[in-house]
């Protein structure tokens, strides 16, 4: 809808592109990030993800991600988490009943670079950054 929604400690904002509040709610989650996924938001604090309406009502439905970083590939339905983990894996998830469908093999990002902390989604691909002591790499 060409809005942006994040979250900042406990608080999820939803903002227009050019920056004007479209609302607030405190989710009671220090949180990491978030992921929008059709009608919902899922709200991650480093260890599990929480599945919340946008109006800020906690579903109850919850994941166990490992670490911080999530994405929604809306062509598949699915929640994706980052693979900054200590087993260095992706998992998929529904985002309707927090059920896993996918897990992959240990993944090494090339060129020595660290484990993928922030995950999205778009044109297709799942895009995955990560930090070196170089550069802030997207694979």
């Amino acid at each position: 809808d060409n809005t942006l929604w994040y979250v900042e400690g406990g608080i999820v904002r939803h903002i227009t592109r050019a920056g004007a509040s479209l609302g607030s709610f405190n989710s009671g989650i220090g949180a990491f990030s978030c992921a929008i996924a059709g009608a919902h938001i899922w709200i991650d604090n480093g260890t599990t993800a929480f599945k919340f309406t946008k109006a800020g009502v906690n579903t109850g439905v919850t994941i166990t991600t490992g670490s911080f970083g999530l994405g929604y590939d809306p062509d598949r339905n699915l929640l994706w988490t980052s693979h900054w983990s200590p087993d260095g894996v992706f998992r998929a998830f529904n985002p309707d009943t927090g059920a896993l469908v996918f897990n992959s093999g240990n993944f090494v990002l090339p060129n020595g670079n660290a484990r993928g902390h922030d995950i999205t989604y778009g044109a297709g691909k799942l895009w995955i950054a990560t930090e070196s002591l170089g550069q802030d790499v997207i694979y």
